[in-house]
């Protein structure tokens, strides 16, 4: 009864048999107490033919990726509102710089590799129902090239009664994204794996639009079509702001995926110990999609189920989702390529975002983003921001001039402060205002010191 019940709210907005197959799946393993644990003990090492380092690949391989380019679209998971920076509208509209925002940039990535291969490359957006018609305003039927696609939405689900949660006065906080594992499905029902295939499109590079590091590298193409991939993982060292990242083992002799989430709580240090698990997935995947469409058919692509637990209204529910990642469980031909951080520069919060506006990241006119070279090691300045900065406009009055981040190790803000034009943050710097006014910060280098207004 609670099944029918389920179902019959999620055919009011799908009535794809796809959709509700793959709903009655999740919902089955669910309703039987499915954890989605993976017994710590039953771990295995992994292979020394599952991972290859970037810096080993044969240069001649971008000629081959450069050769087989139409055959590859690049697709972005574009569903995010930015939620953890306090914003209210689709996240890679935010600016990076002034004039740019994260999808302009994606676009002129694109732009430039077409016009440099002379291909048509496509661009394909995963949107939600939050980012669809703002994504489509800002694009205006100006790229004929990009297309766009709904990700499902299931009903939340009632932890008690595993019945669907009833909000009459906002009915849209009933339903909820189904995890960016997703993919598959929405592919399919949208009729774009058939078109893509059709069209003789038979790979795919799936990123983050928030990761703007994640450009398509000519060699990596080249790699997945010399060894006739099904599926390939960029993964990239693991640091301290990274412990939570979800990692690649072995588990019952096949490639997977490890979330935070699938271990039990008593192993959570061991699975942050960076000397353990010392890669994280990316989240960018290179993946032949005619692989997808064989396991599609037959049914065959079941990936581990994500039991996410959230409140609201004083009601606790759940939401059944489910990780890209980690269909690379499904394929004996998968593989993990270890990348530079390059490939890894994700904004989840505001300190994520000063750093990306600032200099320690240099973007060229052809929308390219990378860690400046000037940075030794190539590694993120740490950057914590007091919870006022949680907050996306209160974030942007602070910090009208971006600061010199260049030379920064670690940099921590804890009250408000106003940024002017010359200010330059060096080594490790603290800085507290206990003021109700902003501290102004301009004109200034402040080196290895700490500042404390009270």
């Amino acid at each position: 009864t609670d099944l029918l019940t389920a179902i019959k709210k999620l055919r009011s907005r799908h009535k794809d048999p796809l959709v509700l197959d793959h709903f009655e799946k999740a919902y089955r393993q669910y309703a039987q107490g499915e954890t989605g644990i993976i017994p710590f003990k039953d771990i295995q090492r992994l292979k020394a033919t599952d991972l290859i380092a970037y810096k080993e690949l044969d240069p001649d391989l971008e000629t081959l990726g450069a050769k087989h380019l139409s055959q590859l679209a690049i697709l972005k998971l574009n569903g995010g509102i930015g939620t953890s920076m306090g914003c209210t509208g689709t996240k890679s509209l935010i600016h990076i710089t002034k004039d740019e925002t994260f999808l302009s940039l994606i676009i002129k990535q694109v732009e430039t590799l077409r016009s440099t291969y002379n291909t048509d490359t496509q661009l394909l957006l995963m949107n939600s129902p939050h980012t669809d018609t703002e994504t489509k305003a800002f694009l205006d039927n100006k790229h004929p090239f990009i297309k766009t696609f709904q990700q499902t939405m299931y009903p939340r689900l009632n932890n008690a009664s595993k019945l669907p949660v009833s909000f009459p006065e906002a009915l849209n906080t009933e339903w909820a994204p189904s995890g960016h594992g997703d993919i598959y499905v929405s592919l399919v029902r949208s009729g774009l794996l058939d078109e893509l295939l059709n069209a003789g499109v038979y790979y795919v590079f799936v990123s983050n639009s928030d990761n703007l590091g994640a450009s398509v590298d000519l060699k990596v193409l080249g790699y997945v079509i010399k060894h006739k991939l099904d599926f390939l993982m960029e993964t990239t060292p693991k640091t301290k702001a990274d412990v939570k990242g979800g990692t690649l083992i072995r588990y019952k002799d096949a490639l997977t995926l490890l979330e935070r989430s699938q271990i039990d709580e008593k192993y959570s240090s061991d699975f942050e110990d960076i000397q353990k698990f010392q890669i994280f997935n990316t989240n960018n995947l290179w993946i032949d999609l005619r692989s997808i469409k064989a396991k599609m058919v037959t049914k065959s692509l079941d990936l581990p189920l994500i039991v996410n637990k959230k409140s609201i209204y004083d009601t606790d529910f759940v939401q059944l989702e489910s990780a890209m990642g980690s269909a690379i469980g499904a394929f004996d031909n998968a593989r993990s390529l270890v990348v530079d951080r390059d490939r890894f520069i994700p904004v989840k919060k505001n300190s994520d975002l000063l750093i990306m506006r600032s200099d320690v990241v240099t973007k060229d006119t052809y929308g390219h983003v990378k860690i400046d070279k000037a940075r030794n090691p190539k590694l993120l300045p740490s950057v914590y921001l007091s919870p006022e900065y949680d907050n996306y406009e209160t974030f942007n009055e602070s910090f009208p001039y971006t600061p010199s981040l260049l030379r920064c190790q670690s940099l921590s803000i804890d009250g408000l402060v106003l940024t002017g034009e010359k200010l330059c943050i060096r080594g490790q710097v603290n800085i507290v205002n206990k003021n109700e006014e902003p501290l102004i910060l301009e004109n200034k280098e402040l080196i290895n010191e700490s500042l404390n207004e009270s």
